[in-house]
């Protein structure tokens, strides 16, 4: 008996108590062993890249530049620019162009943008570990210098004038009163026609339709690209209120302000007596050289802008009421909100040549017509 008792294993102290003996909680928390801490995931080795800037902006194009500066141990297999509309452009969200691969200085060119049109961009490079990016930069493309309109066969012309402050007003010894005071003038950009409105161009917006060579041959050949004249400021509004119904746009006549400012040629103006020249007979028909003869349109030479017949052959309709002018310096004048006659401004072919100067003023009522008035239009700089 007693060698069996001998022979039971050492832990069978257990059968003597069953009760299980609660853990020892006398340590102190400090004392207690804690769980190991997962490991921080490894951090990924993108590339270090810098937006640099955006270089020959045009209507439509323009060239951008960024600079790959680490690749941090990973070969850099894409690199390149990122533009959108929208703020914070993305591979996932934006129009991506590439630029090569590998460290250094890149550049591309980007075309096909919307002209008058903020964009924003970044440089990105990316490496096997991922994509970074630079900093978020701006910049606007340049407003169209022209805009063609092609209505029914009729094609619309419009020059853009940058705006800015000017003198307006005569102060030569051929200037009258009523050019008198000269005084600052500050106006926004805006496009305005590159000649006058012919009669093919009225006949395409008003009938909606320009008759061809069969129907009326003599007006086909001979006075199709003459100015639009006979027609009264009201009139005038008949073709604007069209215009713009066809375009969506805003078409106006230009305020008396807008007409003189392009005359002189805007912010390229060089301060000729004349839209373009000191001589007269280089840029304009007046009485001296057509003899009461409305010419074709656009058969001199143009001023600074590139705008023909802003002297002479026919005087154009302006949008105000005809007044005397202020001292005070304006911004974007509209004339007047009353009155008797409005503004005609540019002489014509019944008036000398020293009335058919940049400052020079005219004035008729609303519903007259006369064979040597016509019009030109503006267009909102939008």
């Amino acid at each position: 008996m007693l060698a069996m008792l001998l022979a039971l294993p050492a832990c069978s102290g257990v059968l003597d108590d069953p009760t299980p003996t609660p853990p020892d909680t006398s340590e102190t928390p400090d004392t207690q062993e804690k769980p190991d801490t997962p490991p921080a995931p490894e951090e990924k080795q993108v590339p270090q890249v810098t937006t640099l800037e955006a270089l020959n902006i045009t209507e439509a194009t323009v060239d951008l530049s960024g600079e790959v500066t680490a690749d941090n141990g990973y070969r850099v297999i894409e690199r390149g620019f990122v533009y959108s509309t929208s703020k914070n452009p993305d591979i996932e969200n934006a129009v991506k162009c590439e630029s090569g691969r590998g460290l250094g200085s890149y550049s591309a060119t980007v075309r096909g943008l919307k002209s008058n049109t903020t964009y924003h961009f970044k440089a990105y490079a990316t490496n096997s570990q991922g994509t970074a990016y630079g900093e978020e930069l701006t910049f606007t493309t340049k407003a169209e210098a022209v805009k063609n309109f092609n209505i029914n066969s009729a094609v619309l012309t419009m020059v853009r004038v940058e705006g800015g402050t000017f003198q307006m007003g005569g102060s030569d010894e051929n200037a009258q009163e009523y050019e008198k005071p000269v005084h600052n003038v500050t106006l926004d950009d805006y496009y305005i026609g590159l000649c006058e409105v012919t009669n093919e161009q009225w006949e395409a917006v008003v009938n909606g339709r320009v008759p061809g060579p069969l129907e009326d041959p003599l007006w086909y050949n001979n006075e199709r690209f003459l100015p639009k004249t006979m027609v009264s400021y009201d009139e005038c509004f008949e073709f604007i209120d069209k215009l713009n119904a066809h375009t969506g746009l805003e078409f106006s006549l230009p305020t008396e302000a807008q007409w003189e400012y392009a005359a002189r040629g805007g912010h390229k103006g060089r301060g000729y007596t004349y839209s373009g020249s000191d001589d007269a007979e280089e840029v304009g028909w007046c009485y001296e050289n057509a003899a009461t003869t409305v010419t074709i349109v656009a058969t001199k030479t143009p001023n600074e802008l590139g705008l023909y017949d802003m002297t002479g052959n026919v005087n154009e309709w302006c949008y105000d009421w005809y007044d005397y002018y202020s001292n005070e310096d304006q911004t974007n004048p509209a004339g007047p909100d009353s009155g008797q006659f409005r503004v005609m401004r540019g002489g014509s072919v019944i008036n000398f040549y020293k009335e058919c100067r940049v400052s020079s003023r005219f004035g008729g009522e609303p519903g007259s017509h006369f064979f040597f008035v016509g019009f030109r239009v503006v267009l909102k700089d939008n």
